[in-house]
């Protein structure tokens, strides 16, 4: 009896969690103000920040730049999700998603995993991350270019 109060307890406040997270997310116009605030300055590197949000930023962030006014210089928001399958092949379990204006380079990455996948230790997983955003920074960049290319000779 009690577990299952302690259960339903933490269901309720991990729930109310996320819609909370799902309401407030930050909008494009804060990335913006952001961008043009000369106080946040970027710094070289990666930064990964968790969100249990699979689409928009967590209101955590505006936050994080108010304690910290710096931010690195590529932010990759990362959820990571247990889908109904048994296993999701490797090239098929990071999404990722840039977020607008692309000048600013933050992404969403939703890591997804089936209920039989071995989470790997977290240097791997890591390392699977920085390859597979290397790999959708090409191909964004092809595609922009490829679609350049077809403007200009219109």
């Amino acid at each position: 009896m009690i577990l299952t109060m302690i259960m339903g307890i933490w269901h309720y406040v991990h729930k109310e969690r996320y819609m909370f997270e799902l309401k407030n997310k930050v909008s494009t116009e804060y990335l913006k103000e952001l961008a043009n605030n000369t106080d946040v300055h970027r710094v070289p590197g990666i930064g990964l920040l968790y969100s249990e949000l699979v689409q928009g930023i967590p209101p955590i962030f505006p936050h994080f730049i108010a304690s910290v006014p710096s931010i690195h210089s590529v932010v990759v928001f990362v959820s990571i999700k247990t889908i109904p399958v048994s296993r999701v092949a490797l090239e098929e379990r990071f999404l990722f998603r840039q977020v607008e204006p692309r000048e600013y380079r933050i992404f969403r990455c939703v890591a997804r995993f089936g209920y039989s996948d071995v989470l790997e230790d977290p240097l791997e997983f890591e390392s699977q991350l920085m390859q597979n955003l290397k790999g959708f920074i090409q191909q964004e960049n092809f595609m922009l270019e490829a679609n350049d290319g077809t403007n200009t000779n219109n």
